[in-house]
Parts: C-alpha cells; sequence; structure tokens
C-alpha cells in the first residue's frame, strides 16, 4: 500500500513538471520575441 501510493505520489509529480514545462518554455520563447522586436522598434526609434 505504502509503494503503491509514493509511486502515484512521484508519478503525479512528473506529470505537474510535464505539463508545466512546455508553457515554461512558451513564456520563453515568447519575451525572447517581444525583446526582439522591442530592441527593434527601439534602433529604428533612435534613427
Amino acid at each position: 500500500m505504502y509503494s503503491a501510493k509514493d509511486s502515484f505520489s512521484q508519478m503525479s509529480s512528473h506529470q505537474a513538471r510535464v505539463t508545466r514545462s512546455p508553457n515554461h518554455m512558451w513564456a520563453i520563447s515568447w519575451a525572447m520575441t517581444m525583446a526582439r522586436v522591442w530592441r527593434s522598434v527601439s534602433v529604428t526609434a533612435e534613427r
């Protein structure tokens, strides 16, 4: 009973990490894209 509960909690925490990961990656790529756009906009505004 104990080992089954342990493996289940490990599995659920692993699942939570896996489901959270794509959102994390999307947020990073979105932030990098916005930073690139903002940089190009500020450079264009300086000229």
